[in-house]
């Protein structure tokens, strides 16, 4: 059970509240630090009872990375790889990919400063920001092996 995230208190949250509190919370850069209870008696006397109002919503990672519009990386080098011209093989792709990473064109959802083509990414403040602009303009440079 989480009962706080950044020192912001659950206690006296709906379900909903904390949610949006919860992503409200992961768009922002920087570590998350979550304070949960972990209760061993298989049998609670009733500190840590689910009210019977509210729905049990487990967290379903498929649908939260959809919400938050998340890439995975290996899709980031696929997607490099077959649409932009100019690399010599995938190697190169997964090169570029990292300096998009760290020009901040991507960046991860829990705020690594390395590529894994494992992880999820989002779109970064300087691409949102360009592309508010109209400045968006992505252009291959030569990635050195």
């Amino acid at each position: 059970m989480i009962l706080q995230v950044n020192d912001i208190n659950f206690e006296n949250m709906s379900n909903d509240e904390a949610v949006r509190v919860l992503r409200e919370v992961v768009q922002k850069p920087g570590p998350i630090k979550l304070v949960v209870a972990k209760c061993w008696d298989p049998n609670p006397k009733g500190y840590f009872t689910i009210p019977r109002t509210e729905p049990v919503r487990p967290i379903d990672p498929g649908a939260w990375v959809a919400h938050t519009a998340a890439i995975r990386g290996a899709d980031v080098v696929d997607w490099l790889d077959t649409h932009v011209n100019g690399f010599s093989d995938r190697r190169d792709a997964r090169k570029y990919a990292s300096h998009m990473l760290k020009a901040g064109y991507i960046r991860h959802t829990v705020n690594k400063i390395t590529f894994s083509e494992q992880c999820y990414y989002i779109f970064g403040d300087v691409l949102s920001t360009d592309m508010k602009m109209g400045n968006a303009h992505f252009y291959p440079a030569r990635v050195e092996s």
